[in-house]
Protein backbone atom coordinates (compact mmCIF):
# COMPACT_ATOMS: atom_id res chain seq x y z
CA UNK A 1 0.00 0.00 0.00
CA UNK A 2 1.13 3.55 -0.45
CA UNK A 3 0.57 4.82 2.64
CA UNK A 4 3.06 2.50 4.00
CA UNK A 5 5.38 3.88 1.62
CA UNK A 6 4.95 7.26 2.36
CA UNK A 7 4.68 6.81 6.28
CA UNK A 8 8.13 5.52 6.45
CA UNK A 9 9.81 8.47 4.42
CA UNK A 10 8.14 10.99 6.22
CA UNK A 11 9.02 8.95 9.43
CA UNK A 12 12.39 8.60 8.23
CA UNK A 13 12.60 12.53 7.72
CA UNK A 14 12.11 12.49 3.95
CA UNK A 15 10.18 16.73 2.85
CA UNK A 16 6.43 15.91 2.65
CA UNK A 17 6.02 18.34 -0.20
CA UNK A 18 8.39 16.29 -2.17
CA UNK A 19 6.92 13.30 -1.14
CA UNK A 20 3.08 14.11 -2.30
CA UNK A 21 4.88 15.55 -5.36
CA UNK A 22 5.56 12.22 -6.83
CA UNK A 23 2.37 10.41 -5.76
CA UNK A 24 0.23 13.26 -7.44
CA UNK A 25 2.74 13.31 -10.68
CA UNK A 26 2.44 9.46 -10.91
CA UNK A 27 -1.67 9.74 -9.98
CA UNK A 28 -1.99 12.55 -12.89
CA UNK A 29 0.01 11.01 -15.66
CA UNK A 30 -1.02 9.11 -18.45
CA UNK A 31 0.07 5.47 -17.47
CA UNK A 32 -2.08 5.27 -14.43
CA UNK A 33 -5.34 7.27 -15.51
CA UNK A 34 -4.97 5.23 -18.44
CA UNK A 35 -5.53 1.84 -16.27
CA UNK A 36 -8.46 3.02 -14.74
CA UNK A 37 -12.12 2.67 -15.88
CA UNK A 38 -13.56 5.97 -16.25
CA UNK A 39 -17.84 5.64 -16.72
CA UNK A 40 -19.94 8.88 -17.55
CA UNK A 41 -23.74 8.90 -17.43
CA UNK A 42 -24.49 11.45 -20.01
CA UNK A 43 -26.98 12.88 -22.16
CA UNK A 44 -27.42 11.63 -25.58
CA UNK A 45 -26.39 14.73 -26.84
CA UNK A 46 -23.10 14.83 -24.82
CA UNK A 47 -20.20 14.60 -27.27
CA UNK A 48 -16.39 13.89 -25.86
CA UNK A 49 -14.08 16.36 -26.79
CA UNK A 50 -10.34 16.43 -26.69
CA UNK A 51 -10.81 17.95 -22.88
CA UNK A 52 -13.13 15.48 -21.18
CA UNK A 53 -15.94 17.30 -18.99
CA UNK A 54 -17.34 14.78 -16.80
CA UNK A 55 -21.50 15.38 -16.54
CA UNK A 56 -21.80 12.91 -14.27
CA UNK A 57 -19.11 9.99 -13.27
CA UNK A 58 -21.21 6.57 -13.21
CA UNK A 59 -18.00 5.31 -12.14
CA UNK A 60 -14.97 7.22 -11.59
CA UNK A 61 -12.41 4.76 -10.58
CA UNK A 62 -9.10 6.19 -8.81
CA UNK A 63 -8.04 9.54 -8.96
CA UNK A 64 -9.70 12.86 -10.36
CA UNK A 65 -7.46 14.49 -12.63
CA UNK A 66 -7.50 18.65 -12.31
CA UNK A 67 -8.24 18.49 -15.96
CA UNK A 68 -11.68 16.63 -15.32
CA UNK A 69 -14.93 18.74 -14.43
CA UNK A 70 -17.11 16.83 -11.90
CA UNK A 71 -20.97 18.35 -12.79
CA UNK A 72 -23.28 16.89 -10.48
CA UNK A 73 -25.15 19.48 -12.72
CA UNK A 74 -24.80 21.58 -15.26
CA UNK A 75 -24.69 24.87 -13.32
CA UNK A 76 -22.28 23.68 -10.56
CA UNK A 77 -18.83 25.36 -10.62
CA UNK A 78 -15.67 23.35 -11.23
CA UNK A 79 -13.50 21.97 -8.11
CA UNK A 80 -9.70 21.96 -8.23
CA UNK A 81 -7.17 20.18 -6.32
CA UNK A 82 -4.69 21.34 -3.96
CA UNK A 83 -2.01 19.57 -2.24
CA UNK A 84 -2.70 20.70 1.29
CA UNK A 85 -5.09 18.16 2.17
CA UNK A 86 -2.77 14.99 1.33
CA UNK A 87 0.00 16.89 3.23
CA UNK A 88 -2.46 17.38 6.10
CA UNK A 89 -3.85 13.72 6.27
CA UNK A 90 0.08 12.40 6.16
CA UNK A 91 1.13 14.71 8.81
CA UNK A 92 -2.49 13.82 10.90
CA UNK A 93 -1.20 10.19 10.62
CA UNK A 94 2.72 10.93 11.57
CA UNK A 95 1.35 12.78 14.86
CA UNK A 96 -1.01 10.09 15.71
CA UNK A 97 2.11 7.67 15.60
CA UNK A 98 4.56 9.66 17.10
CA UNK A 99 2.43 10.61 20.24
CA UNK A 100 1.36 6.86 20.45
CA UNK A 101 -1.88 7.23 19.81
CA UNK A 102 -1.85 4.53 17.46
CA UNK A 103 0.19 2.18 16.20
CA UNK A 104 2.17 2.43 12.73
CA UNK A 105 0.49 -0.54 11.58
CA UNK A 106 -2.78 1.10 12.83
CA UNK A 107 -2.35 4.28 10.62
CA UNK A 108 -1.89 2.72 7.64
CA UNK A 109 -5.05 0.63 7.06
CA UNK A 110 -6.80 3.71 8.69
CA UNK A 111 -9.98 5.11 6.19
CA UNK A 112 -9.43 8.92 6.24
CA UNK A 113 -13.83 9.19 6.12
CA UNK A 114 -14.24 10.77 9.14
CA UNK A 115 -10.37 13.15 8.16
CA UNK A 116 -12.42 13.91 4.99
CA UNK A 117 -16.14 14.69 6.96
CA UNK A 118 -14.22 16.67 9.87
CA UNK A 119 -12.45 18.76 6.92
CA UNK A 120 -15.21 20.46 6.00
CA UNK A 121 -17.16 20.73 9.06
CA UNK A 122 -14.49 22.26 11.54
CA UNK A 123 -14.40 25.85 12.42
CA UNK A 124 -10.93 26.92 11.44
CA UNK A 125 -10.98 30.49 10.61
CA UNK A 126 -11.41 30.19 6.72
CA UNK A 127 -10.51 33.34 5.02
CA UNK A 128 -14.16 32.80 3.61
CA UNK A 129 -16.38 32.84 7.23
CA UNK A 130 -17.48 36.17 6.76
CA UNK A 131 -19.23 34.68 3.75
CA UNK A 132 -20.91 32.23 6.18
CA UNK A 133 -21.60 34.92 8.42
CA UNK A 134 -23.22 36.80 6.20
CA UNK A 135 -25.44 35.02 5.04
CA UNK A 136 -26.17 33.25 8.61
CA UNK A 137 -27.16 37.17 9.27
CA UNK A 138 -29.52 37.10 6.11
CA UNK A 139 -31.37 34.67 7.86
CA UNK A 140 -30.25 31.63 5.55
CA UNK A 141 -29.90 28.18 6.81
CA UNK A 142 -26.94 25.97 6.71
CA UNK A 143 -28.13 23.69 3.77
CA UNK A 144 -28.63 26.30 1.54
CA UNK A 145 -25.45 28.21 2.98
CA UNK A 146 -23.71 24.91 2.08
CA UNK A 147 -24.82 24.73 -1.43
CA UNK A 148 -24.37 28.18 -2.28
CA UNK A 149 -20.59 28.20 -1.31
CA UNK A 150 -19.00 26.49 -3.99
CA UNK A 151 -20.77 29.34 -6.32
CA UNK A 152 -20.22 32.30 -3.87
CA UNK A 153 -16.73 31.82 -2.93
CA UNK A 154 -15.36 32.63 -6.71
CA UNK A 155 -17.60 35.06 -7.37
CA UNK A 156 -15.98 36.37 -3.93
CA UNK A 157 -12.38 35.88 -4.74
CA UNK A 158 -12.95 37.37 -8.08
CA UNK A 159 -14.29 40.48 -7.37
CA UNK A 160 -14.20 41.69 -3.47
CA UNK A 161 -11.52 44.61 -4.38
CA UNK A 162 -14.05 46.00 -6.45
CA UNK A 163 -16.03 46.53 -2.89
CA UNK A 164 -15.34 48.54 0.21
CA UNK A 165 -17.09 45.63 2.32
CA UNK A 166 -18.79 42.22 2.59
CA UNK A 167 -21.94 43.80 2.98
CA UNK A 168 -21.55 45.48 -0.51
CA UNK A 169 -20.35 42.85 -1.77
CA UNK A 170 -23.41 40.75 -0.54
CA UNK A 171 -25.56 43.40 -2.04
CA UNK A 172 -23.87 43.30 -5.32
CA UNK A 173 -24.33 39.29 -5.28
CA UNK A 174 -28.03 39.72 -4.11
CA UNK A 175 -28.87 42.20 -7.04
CA UNK A 176 -27.45 40.10 -9.91
CA UNK A 177 -29.02 37.00 -8.53
CA UNK A 178 -32.20 38.84 -8.16
CA UNK A 179 -32.00 40.37 -11.62
CA UNK A 180 -31.14 36.73 -13.05
CA UNK A 181 -34.25 35.39 -11.49
CA UNK A 182 -36.43 38.23 -13.09
CA UNK A 183 -35.83 36.31 -16.42
CA UNK A 184 -33.14 38.85 -17.74
CA UNK A 185 -30.09 37.17 -19.32
CA UNK A 186 -26.66 38.67 -20.14
CA UNK A 187 -28.02 39.86 -23.88
CA UNK A 188 -30.55 41.86 -22.19
CA UNK A 189 -28.26 43.31 -18.92
CA UNK A 190 -24.56 43.80 -19.64
CA UNK A 191 -24.67 43.78 -15.85
CA UNK A 192 -25.38 40.23 -16.06
CA UNK A 193 -22.88 39.62 -18.39
CA UNK A 194 -19.65 40.61 -16.51
CA UNK A 195 -21.44 38.80 -13.67
CA UNK A 196 -21.65 35.19 -15.76
CA UNK A 197 -18.39 35.88 -16.32
CA UNK A 198 -16.90 36.24 -12.98
CA UNK A 199 -19.12 33.40 -11.34
CA UNK A 200 -17.25 30.89 -14.03
CA UNK A 201 -14.78 30.97 -11.88
CA UNK A 202 -13.48 27.88 -9.86
CA UNK A 203 -13.68 27.40 -6.50
CA UNK A 204 -10.91 24.84 -5.40
CA UNK A 205 -11.84 21.71 -2.17
CA UNK A 206 -9.50 23.45 0.13
CA UNK A 207 -11.65 26.48 -0.33
CA UNK A 208 -14.37 24.88 1.61
CA UNK A 209 -12.47 23.77 4.42
CA UNK A 210 -13.12 24.77 8.02
CA UNK A 211 -16.51 27.45 7.01
CA UNK A 212 -17.88 26.01 10.49
CA UNK A 213 -20.77 24.56 8.63
CA UNK A 214 -22.27 20.57 8.14
CA UNK A 215 -20.58 18.54 5.39
CA UNK A 216 -20.24 20.22 1.85
CA UNK A 217 -22.49 18.55 -0.51
CA UNK A 218 -22.21 15.10 -0.98
CA UNK A 219 -20.15 15.55 -4.82
CA UNK A 220 -17.46 17.69 -3.11
CA UNK A 221 -17.11 14.90 -0.10
CA UNK A 222 -17.20 12.07 -2.90
CA UNK A 223 -14.61 13.96 -4.91
CA UNK A 224 -12.04 14.92 -1.65
CA UNK A 225 -12.63 11.20 -0.85
CA UNK A 226 -12.15 9.68 -4.19
CA UNK A 227 -8.92 11.35 -4.59
CA UNK A 228 -7.37 11.11 -0.79
CA UNK A 229 -7.91 7.30 -0.98
CA UNK A 230 -6.67 6.91 -4.03
CA UNK A 231 -3.55 8.74 -3.14
CA UNK A 232 -3.49 6.56 -0.29
CA UNK A 233 -3.25 3.52 -2.24
CA UNK A 234 -6.52 2.21 -2.06
CA UNK A 235 -8.91 1.05 -5.13
CA UNK A 236 -11.46 3.08 -5.18
CA UNK A 237 -14.35 4.08 -7.28
CA UNK A 238 -17.10 7.16 -7.31
CA UNK A 239 -20.22 6.62 -8.37
CA UNK A 240 -23.56 8.39 -8.58
CA UNK A 241 -27.14 6.93 -7.69
CA UNK A 242 -30.59 7.60 -6.69
CA UNK A 243 -30.53 7.32 -2.77
CA UNK A 244 -34.40 7.93 -1.43
CA UNK A 245 -35.25 8.71 -4.66
CA UNK A 246 -32.42 12.26 -4.79
CA UNK A 247 -29.03 12.27 -6.87
CA UNK A 248 -26.36 11.35 -4.22
CA UNK A 249 -22.80 10.88 -4.76
CA UNK A 250 -20.86 8.57 -2.67
CA UNK A 251 -17.47 6.30 -2.83
CA UNK A 252 -17.21 2.39 -2.73
CA UNK A 253 -13.73 0.47 -1.99
CA UNK A 254 -12.53 -2.74 -3.15
CA UNK A 255 -10.09 -4.64 -0.10
CA UNK A 256 -9.41 -8.21 -0.87
CA UNK A 257 -12.47 -8.95 -2.89
CA UNK A 258 -14.72 -6.95 -0.20
CA UNK A 259 -16.98 -4.31 -1.20
CA UNK A 260 -17.69 -1.56 1.23
CA UNK A 261 -19.32 1.83 1.26
CA UNK A 262 -17.96 5.24 2.14
CA UNK A 263 -20.61 7.24 2.23
CA UNK A 264 -19.35 10.46 4.08
CA UNK A 265 -22.10 12.89 3.56
CA UNK A 266 -24.89 10.60 4.69
CA UNK A 267 -22.35 8.71 7.30
CA UNK A 268 -22.79 5.11 5.87
CA UNK A 269 -19.80 3.07 6.42
CA UNK A 270 -18.84 -0.47 5.73
CA UNK A 271 -19.33 -4.05 4.02
CA UNK A 272 -21.77 -4.30 1.24
CA UNK A 273 -23.67 -7.43 0.18
CA UNK A 274 -21.91 -10.06 -0.59
CA UNK A 275 -23.14 -10.53 -4.30
CA UNK A 276 -22.41 -6.41 -4.59
CA UNK A 277 -21.54 -5.62 -8.03
CA UNK A 278 -20.24 -2.07 -9.28
CA UNK A 279 -20.98 -3.02 -13.43
CA UNK A 280 -24.55 -4.67 -12.39
CA UNK A 281 -24.81 -1.40 -9.76
CA UNK A 282 -24.00 1.21 -12.77
CA UNK A 283 -25.74 -0.20 -15.48
CA UNK A 284 -29.47 -0.04 -13.54
CA UNK A 285 -29.26 -4.21 -13.36
CA UNK A 286 -28.95 -4.79 -9.39
CA UNK A 287 -29.52 -2.36 -6.62
CA UNK A 288 -28.98 -2.26 -2.84
CA UNK A 289 -30.12 -1.05 0.73
CA UNK A 290 -27.69 -0.27 3.56
CA UNK A 291 -28.45 1.49 6.59
CA UNK A 292 -32.33 2.54 6.08
CA UNK A 293 -31.21 3.61 2.54
CA UNK A 294 -31.84 2.20 -0.86
CA UNK A 295 -28.84 2.60 -3.44
CA UNK A 296 -30.17 2.98 -7.21
CA UNK A 297 -28.13 3.72 -10.56
CA UNK A 298 -29.50 6.80 -12.45
CA UNK A 299 -28.75 4.82 -15.88
CA UNK A 300 -32.16 5.38 -17.49
CA UNK A 301 -32.45 8.82 -16.84
CA UNK A 302 -28.24 9.31 -18.24
CA UNK A 303 -27.31 6.33 -20.01
CA UNK A 304 -23.39 5.55 -19.62
CA UNK A 305 -20.39 6.18 -21.59
CA UNK A 306 -17.12 4.40 -20.98
CA UNK A 307 -14.35 7.13 -21.90
CA UNK A 308 -11.71 5.12 -20.92
CA UNK A 309 -11.79 3.24 -23.86
CA UNK A 310 -12.86 6.37 -25.97
CA UNK A 311 -9.75 7.66 -24.60
CA UNK A 312 -7.17 4.54 -25.50
CA UNK A 313 -8.53 4.25 -28.88
CA UNK A 314 -7.17 8.07 -29.75
CA UNK A 315 -3.65 6.91 -28.29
Amino acid sequence: MEIEKMLTRLLNGEDIKQIVKERLDYLRSDEYQNSMCHVIATKRTYIIPETIKVVCPAKWQGFIPETIDIHPDNDFNTFTSETNIYEEYLLYLKELIETRTISFEKAIKAKPAIFVRNYFIEDCSSEYKELVDGMRNANFGDVTIREEMRLIIPLYKACKDKFASFKDFYSYYIEMEELHNSGKTSKTDPRLKEYFQIEEGKCSIGDLKGLGIPPAMCSEIAVCLQNLFSFLGFDTYMLISKVDSEGHHFNVINENGVWKIMDVARAKFGELPKDFDIDAFINGDYEFSYSGSTYTSINDVLPNIDISKENKRKK
